[in-house]
This record gives structure tokens, C-alpha cells and sequence, in this order.
């Protein structure tokens, strides 16, 4: 039992939860921050 939480096949569980937070924290950073920013400033002022 304490082989199969160890083993790489329980690495299910590891694989999704750092992938997760890893493409969801720098997209979500730099795709609003980047078209939000040059987009409401020109249209804003204009």
C-alpha cells in the first residue's frame, strides 16, 4: 500500500493538480493583462 501513493501510477493525482495552476496562472496573467491594457487605453481617451 505504501508503494502505490509512492508509485508513479498514482502520479494521476500529481500530473493534473501542477499542470493545472501552472497554464492557468500565465495565461490568465498575461492575456487580460496584455489586450486590456492597449485596449481600453486608446478606445478610452479616443
Amino acid at each position: 500500500m505504501g508503494i502505490s501513493p509512492s508509485s508513479p501510477s498514482s502520479s494521476s493525482s500529481p500530473v493534473p493538480s501542477p499542470q493545472s495552476p501552472v497554464p492557468i496562472t500565465p495565461y490568465p496573467q498575461r492575456g487580460p493583462r496584455v489586450p486590456q491594457s492597449p485596449v481600453p487605453s486608446p478606445q478610452s481617451p479616443t
